[in-house]
Order: C-alpha cells, then structure tokens, then sequence
C-alpha cells in the first residue's frame, strides 16, 4: 500500500502445508516431495482457515486464493468433503459482501470473521485452542432474527459424508440475552451465526 495505493493485494496460495523449494534444481538438488499436512481434513484446518482470513481480511487483502479444489492439498477428496470446506462456503454465500470491523476477543485463541450484505450479517467464529472456550458477540441489537450452524465433533462426520444434508439442515436459532449472543466453542469447532432483517 505504501508504494503502490490503488493496486490490489492478492494473496495465493492460502494453505497449511509448506511450499517446496521451487529453486531446488536450480541449486543442485533434486526438487522436495510434497507432503500434505494432515489438519487440513481436521476441524483444526476449518478453525484455522477463518483466523487466517480474518486476518487478511483486516489487512486489506483483496483476494485470497485457497487451496486447491480436490485432492490431497484440496477441500475434498473422493469420499469426502473437508470440515474447511463448509467455512469457505459460508463465506462464498457471501460474495460480494463489507467486511466488518470487529474488536475485542482473544485473537490468538478465537477468530472471527464479520460480512455484511444489505440486511443480512454474517459473522464465523472459530476456537483456535484444544480447549473449549466461550464467546460472546454484541452490537447488533437492530437484527432481530439469528441463526447459528456448527461444525465440531458431534457434527463432522456428517458434515463431511452428506455435505449438502448438513448444509440444508435447519440451524439452531440463536437466542438474545440483553443484545448479546454467546456461545460455548468446543475444541476447533467453527460456528456460522447469521443475523438477518436488520436495517439495509
């Protein structure tokens, strides 16, 4: 930004497994066998996945470019969607959308990434610890209607086995207590809490 203003920030590829050396050859050696990281199948990769957007997201990255679509370093295999899958759904449903400017938290321990289209908001919250944790979200006292969809370990298999039954299954709603909604994370989950019939 400071050099170049007006030009948009791309960033690729968003993945958890190190690169290769793509001068190995060039340098004598023969080139380094990819290995997948294995938390990219795991809801550790989900969680992981909504902090590092969140992250870039604040720092005004244009475009992020993640994964790859199928295979090993992908969202999906043959048998089976990943847990990450579901976020970067839940944010491609919002295509288009602000990005909100959230504060507060414990950005090392929870993420959480805010959108806002028209009268609909949409904030992905995730645990990033092994430990369950608490989160409480407040300011939108004006969006009377909130939805909330997980995806933790009491939900993975079938979130990964029958994706769209999992997507298109009702959500529990979510319940105000003096204009705040909280939750209780359980280790790596992610939870989806869409706010909708607010002002446009």
């Amino acid at each position: 930004r400071a050099f170049a203003p007006a030009a948009q920030i791309a960033i690729a590829p968003l993945m958890l497994h190190r690169r290769p050396d793509p001068f190995a050859r060039g340098k004598g050696g023969q080139p380094e066998p990819v290995v997948p990281d294995a938390r990219q199948k795991s809801l550790l990769g989900a969680a992981w996945t909504i902090g590092a957007l969140a992250r870039l997201a604040a720092a005004g990255a244009d475009l992020v470019n993640c994964y790859n679509a199928a295979g090993p370093f992908g969202v999906m295999d043959a048998d089976a969607v990943y847990p990450l899958f579901h976020v970067l759904a839940d944010v491609g449903e919002f295509a288009g959308a602000g990005v909100l400017e959230l504060r507060g938290g414990e950005q090392m321990r929870t993420a959480a990434l805010g959108l806002r289209s028209g009268p609909r908001v949409r904030l992905i919250l995730a645990n990033l610890t092994g430990e369950t944790r608490r989160v409480e979200v407040a300011g939108l006292d004006e969006w009377p209607s909130v939805r909330v969809r997980r995806l933790n370990e009491s939900v993975v298999e079938r979130a990964t086995r029958l994706p769209m039954e999992y997507r298109n299954g009702a959500p529990e709603p979510g319940h105000w207590c003096r204009g705040t909604v909280s939750l209780s994370l359980s280790p790596w989950e992610t939870a989806t809490v869409t706010f909708e019939g607010g002002p446009a």
